[in-house]
């Protein structure tokens, strides 16, 4: 996990020198792979971050349905089912 992170890390780091600022996607993978690590508030947290960094587009209904189905999957796993049948009803709305 910890080996992921630094490594998401340093591709943000990467991608804030050439574009001025973090791609969306980086929050999103932060919060997958801290789901995939038993950490679930983590990973809450890193989807919020990445829905509340979401701009506009062409691509943005698309990149929300995608971090609104990890946030559920997360609030679940944190124990928030309320939340997480919310989350995932947005998602599916979003499609």
């Amino acid at each position: 996990v910890e080996a992921a992170t630094a490594e998401l890390d340093a591709i943000a780091e990467r991608a804030v020198a050439v574009a001025g600022s973090a791609a969306i996607s980086l929050e999103h993978a932060r919060g997958i792979v801290a789901r995939l690590a038993h950490r679930p508030h983590d990973a809450v947290a890193a989807q919020r971050a990445a829905l509340n960094g979401l701009g506009d587009g062409p691509r943005v209904p698309w990149a929300r349905a995608r971090v609104l189905t990890e946030l559920g999957l997360a609030q679940l796993a944190a124990g928030d089912t309320d939340a997480a049948v919310e989350s995932l009803t947005n998602a599916l709305a979003a499609w």
